[in-house]
């Protein structure tokens, strides 16, 4: 039989339980909320997304950078940016908006830091390293990936870290600048970047040896403070351009060995600070230029093995300083200058392997300090002049193949040091003298009928 009472007690024990719930839930909610209703979720700091990487500057240029790619705040608020340098004297850093400039003032290195702070002022921050660079090294840098830096064979420190000075054949002055490049047999290909002309401080070039190709690049031209240029030995083609006479410090010009045509230009005569100048085994064509008598400071002039043409200037007698004066395998004509006796400093003549005409000048046997005559080869004529007798400097005398005549000089015996005379393939008469017979000769040769 159905309990009312029982059914009612236990629809009141129900209501009781579930108004002690609601109770409990209303009291957890003002408890959490507090008088003033919900509290909002509490403000996390600022995170660091990505780690900055570090910047290589040039002096004098600036670098910029989203900061808001490296950064992130988690309730994603909107953040400000600051930065700041620890060494200003090397590189400042500064934030507009999102953007960080690094700008780079002096040579060296220096650490930016970066902070972001959100509108709560929670911050976090990271740093990372700049290194501030001259010009040089982005000259250097496009040199090495031009002329096939990968394949060099001496490549130490090139595009590392490490100061330019310690870079394999880099030579830099007391301000740090690029001052010389030695790159001798390095394996280097293709053409001379003109970049190379922005290196303002650069003194000294020698790349010989190598295997660069096409036209000395003009932008070498305007580098005025260099005095040394060495490029033998490569595969350069083209002229020797006139405006090489803007080198006017250069003191050591050597372009041979290469594949260069046309003539040799005037304003080489220009240079007046040469001291040495080689242009042998080219191509080159047209007469040795008169002007190259204004260079009175040459110690040694080579232009052999080329196709000059023409006569031999007797302006080339002003070089009072050369030492060495090679003309030799080339198709110049007309006589020897008597002037060449004047250059009282000249150890070796080599005239040989040309189309000369003419009697051996006299005055030859003024030049006391000659140690070489080389005039084989030619289309000499007349007598052997007795002044050749007795140089006291003369080692070798050679004057095989010409049209010689007459008869053996006998003062040739009183040259105390001549250990070498060649004079086969001439018309020489009459008997060999016996002063002959005094010298000191390892090789004599003399044909006379």
């Amino acid at each position: 039989m159905f309990d009312r009472r029982n059914s009612e007690r236990s629809k009141s024990a129900w209501r009781a339980r579930g108004t002690s719930v609601f109770l409990l839930m209303v009291a957890f909610w003002f408890a959490a909320c507090g008088e003033d209703g919900p509290v909002e979720p509490r403000n996390q700091a600022p995170q660091v997304s990505l780690a900055m990487p570090n910047l290589n500057v040039v002096i004098g240029t600036a670098d910029t950078i989203d900061v808001s790619e490296y950064f992130a705040d988690p309730d994603g608020d909107s953040l400000s940016f600051y930065a700041g340098s620890s060494d200003a004297a090397v590189a400042t850093a500064r934030v507009s908006g999102n953007r960080l400039t690094v700008h780079g003032v002096a040579q060296g290195r220096a650490t930016i830091y970066v902070t972001a702070t959100d509108p709560d002022g929670l911050v976090v921050s990271q740093e990372f390293e700049v290194t501030v660079r001259n010009a040089d090294w982005v000259v250097l840098v496009s040199l090495f990936e031009a002329m096939n830096g990968r394949g060099w064979y001496r490549k130490d420190n090139w595009l590392t870290d490490e100061p330019i000075d310690v870079w394999q054949g880099v030579e830099v002055d007391a301000t740090g600048r690029v001052a010389g490049l030695r790159l001798v047999k390095n394996n280097l290909k293709g053409t001379i970047p003109p970049i190379l002309g922005e290196l303002p401080g650069l003194r000294v070039l020698v790349l010989s040896g190598n295997k660069l190709s096409g036209p000395i690049p003009s932008a070498l031209f305007g580098l005025k403070r260099l005095n040394y240029l060495d490029l033998r030995g490569n595969e350069l083609e083209g002229s020797i351009a006139g405006r090489i006479r803007l080198l006017s410090a250069l003191t050591h010009l050597d372009l041979s060995s290469n594949h260069l045509t046309g003539p040799i230009p005037d304003a080489l005569g220009n240079l007046t600070s040469l001291t040495w100048l080689q242009l042998r085994d080219n191509d080159l064509t047209g007469p040795i230029p008169d002007a190259l008598g204004n260079l009175t400071s040459l110690t040694s002039l080579a232009l052999q093995d080329n196709d000059l043409a023409g006569a031999i200037p007797a302006e080339l007698g002003d070089l009072t300083s050369l030492y060495s004066l090679d003309l030799r395998n080339n198709q110049l004509t007309g006589s020897i200058p008597a002037e060449l006796s004047d250059l009282t400093s000249l150890y070796r003549l080599d005239l040989r392997n040309n189309q000369l005409t003419g009697s051996i000048p006299a005055e030859l046997g003024d030049m006391t300090g000659l140690g070489n005559l080389h005039l084989s080869h030619n289309r000499l004529t007349g007598s052997i002049p007795v002044g050749l007798g007795g140089l006291p400097s003369l080692i070798l005398l050679n004057l095989i193949s010409n049209r010689l005549t007459g008869p053996l000089p006998a003062e040739l015996g009183y040259s105390p040091n001549l250990s070498t005379l060649r004079l086969e393939q001439n018309e020489l008469t009459g008997s060999i003298p016996p002063e002959l017979g005094l010298l000191p000769v390892t090789q004599a040769l003399a044909t006379t009928t």
